[in-house]
């Protein structure tokens, strides 16, 4: 039995049959954005096990919960010297875990040093568990995978070995003995059950910290663990364990929701790799909504669906979107190439069906939006195109992120030899997360690393690539040219990306330098990643927030709507005449008119009247209807109502606008027309 002499220096706690109690520590470092933050999930569930040990309850005190990214000095005056300390890590934390954990080894030699989480590497091969450990002198045990039972048997035998160090009985684990060898143990066998494990939220976990820390909390939950599939990119299904999907029953997901209603939780982020694989998965949208009927809270329940969008992710979506608690449904993709998805281990629904989902959402008012990643494996510059290009034609979705491959520990992307095969290139850029606050002196940084060129898609074509993304996400999927777009594809057979091309790839200082000047922004930030410079951007105009490049690009044009507008239509007709398009100057001056009236401003008046000499309002207004009319010189009046009033506040406008429209679909002004003749 560990006694006090063996934790001499180390912080006990009060009393116990055996003598002072020894004391647990709890790091999970999340994100702070707009005085939101994520209850510490994982760490509550190590607790939440560990405690249903008559020894461990015994013999262990568990400290309040080290919960958020702060300063590292305000952190470290808050760890007050314990025996245990456990690391719940991931990319956004893992540096300043990492430095919390040095002091705390330096303070204590003899404190015990836990390391969890998706970061951590999940390896059995000895001589990459003795480089690890080299590497991270300061951690003793590594755990692998799922970590509940796993941390309460480390505790307990703890208790047992002392400066021994003797955890070979544990399964799931790699550890520094106490004579310094590094021992792994087999994997863990697994239940099915998720019930069989304790929940944070219902054993009363964190009803303390939730009593005396002033910021609002967010909660995660899980109703099934695992993923069935093995995308190159994604740590989820990786693994023997990962592939097992375990669930909850739904009369723990009814005790999960009531919890959340009853302490007016707004966010609840379901963290089930596939939501809606399951017929289960609409019984648990329903109890979701029963409860937000009931207590007014959660006031949004985010999921992350299944790739294969069956008839069960509509139903379960169409729930969830009745009664507001989702902003829209994914349609995932990630590349449209076939030789890429082989070689990043996935399949896609094939595009037909893509579009017959895409139709039946439309129908009933759901927003979609689907994701691409730029950079994958075998992906070139003219198939990424390609791929934007499916996902724009016929308005397949309301919205598109493209995000950048990331290469995460455990995955096949972090293989040395899947690397070399494909001729990988990665970088390591400092680590901002979109929309949340530029860090303040004394935070450590994060990283995260990407990839910037494979074989198929040289340093260049990467570049290309990026910008398009960019250039296209701003006109499309921040609407700030969409309208135009559609118009060019319909009355002049352009293709979407061959227009946008133009704008990000072709030459148009002398006629649009606005444009042109925030398109060599575009570049400069692509070469910037490759040199190891962040992505993200700040615009002081609209706060301290980071934005994507798409979405600064979009607030700095805002600023010189008039000049961006006026010098759109020069590009399109430039564009226009290169591609030997007639066309009818007055018709295309009052499309982009209109484009422009539609684009919230943070000085709008709240309506407005125009009047058009075509039909645009009327054309525009029915795109997507069935009859849809012809574009014809018709007299109509344009009553454009203001989405929001924002008194020419810009941080609010960037907020409600950039960063909730978008994922809600609310970017535009709501128009409405009159025929005038």
């Amino acid at each position: 039995m560990l006694n006090n002499e063996q934790v001499s220096g180390e912080k006990r706690g009060e009393k116990s049959g055996l003598g002072e109690k020894l004391q647990v520590l709890f790091n999970e470092y999340n994100i702070v954005g707009n005085g939101y933050t994520y209850l510490p999930a994982a760490s509550g569930a190590l607790q939440a096990c560990a405690q249903q040990s008559e020894v461990i309850r015994d013999n262990y005190q568990f400290m309040p919960f080290l919960y958020h990214i702060d300063n590292l000095d305000t952190i470290v005056e808050k760890v007050d010297n314990p025996v245990v300390a456990a690391f719940s890590v991931s990319m956004w934390n893992w540096n300043l875990s990492q430095e919390v954990a040095k002091k705390i080894k330096e303070t204590n030699p003899k404190s015990l040093i836990i390391f969890g989480g998706p970061q951590v590497l999940q390896s059995k091969v000895p001589e990459e568990m003795d480089t690890f450990f080299e590497e991270h002198d300061f951690v003793d045990v590594a755990v692998r995978a799922d970590g509940e039972y796993t941390f309460r048997e480390i505790l307990e035998r703890h208790l047992e070995t002392g400066e021994e160090r003797d955890f070979g009985s544990v399964n799931g684990i790699s550890y520094r003995n106490g004579n310094g060898e590094v021992i792994t143990t087999p994997d863990r066998e697994l239940g099915r059950n998720l019930d069989e494990l304790p929940s944070p939220y219902l054993e009363g976990v964190f009803d303390e910290l939730m009593k005396t820390e002033d910021i609002n909390f967010q909660a995660i939950i899980e109703l099934n663990r695992g993923c069935p599939f093995q995308c190159g990119y994604c740590y989820w299904g990786q693994g023997r364990e990962k592939a097992i999907v375990k669930r909850s029953s739904m009369e723990r997901a009814k005790d999960l929701a009531e919890w959340m209603g009853k302490k007016k939780i707004p966010y609840v982020y379901c963290a089930d790799a596939n939501f809606g694989m399951f017929k289960e998965d609409r019984e648990v949208a329903q109890i979701f909504v029963d409860v937000k009927k009931k207590y007014g809270y959660p006031k949004r329940f985010r999921v992350c669906y299944g790739k294969n969008a069956t008839d069960n992710i509509f139903d379960a979506a169409k729930i969830l979107a009745d009664a507001d608690l989702s902003m829209g449904v994914t349609l995932s993709r990630q590349t449209s190439d076939e030789q890429t998805l082989q070689n990043i281990l996935r399949k896609n629904i094939g595009i037909e069906m893509y579009d017959e989902l895409q139709e039946r959402y439309r129908e009933a008012n759901m927003t979609t939006y689907t994701e691409l990643i730029l950079g994958l494996p075998g992906e070139t510059y003219d198939s990424f195109k390609e791929g934007l290009e499916k996902i724009f034609e016929g308005n397949r979705v309301n919205q598109l992120y493209v995000y950048h491959a990331q290469v995460l520990p455990n995955t096949p992307f972090a293989s040395s030899e899947y690397q070399e095969k494909f001729g990988i290139q990665t970088q390591t850029v400092e680590l901002h997360i979109p929309h949340s606050r530029s860090k303040s002196m004394g935070k450590i940084s994060e990283e995260e690393e990407v990839i910037i060129a494979t074989e198929s898609m040289p340093l260049e074509r990467w570049r290309e690539s990026a910008v398009l993304a960019w250039g296209s996400q701003l006109f499309h999927s921040l609407k700030a040219g969409n309208h135009l777009s559609n118009y060019l594809r319909t009355h002049h057979g352009v293709p979407f990306t061959d227009f946008y091309e133009h704008i990000t790839q072709g030459d148009i200082r002398s006629i649009a330098p606005t444009i042109s000047e925030e398109m060599g922004i575009l570049r400069e930030t692509a070469k910037g990643i490759q040199e190891g410079i962040s992505k993200a951007k700040i615009v002081p105009e609209f706060g301290n927030a980071f934005w994507d490049p798409e979405e600064a690009a979009y607030l700095r044009l805002n600023m010189n709507r008039e000049k961006f507008y006026g010098e759109l239509l020069a590009v399109t007709r430039n564009f226009l005449d290169m591609a030997g398009k007639g066309y009818d100057a007055d018709e295309l001056s009052e499309v982009i008119k209109y484009q422009k009236l539609l684009i919230p401003s943070p000085n709008d008046p709240d309506t407005k009247s125009i009047e058009f000499v075509y039909n645009v309002p009327e054309y525009m207004g029915r795109f997507f209807d069935g009859d849809r009319p012809n574009l014809v010189r018709q007299p109509q009046t344009l009553e454009v109502k203001s989405l929001n009033d924002f008194g020419g506040d810009k941080p609010r406008y960037a907020r409600e606008i950039v960063l909730w429209g978008r994922k809600g679909e609310r970017l535009l002004n709501e128009p409405s027309f009159k025929n005038t003749y």
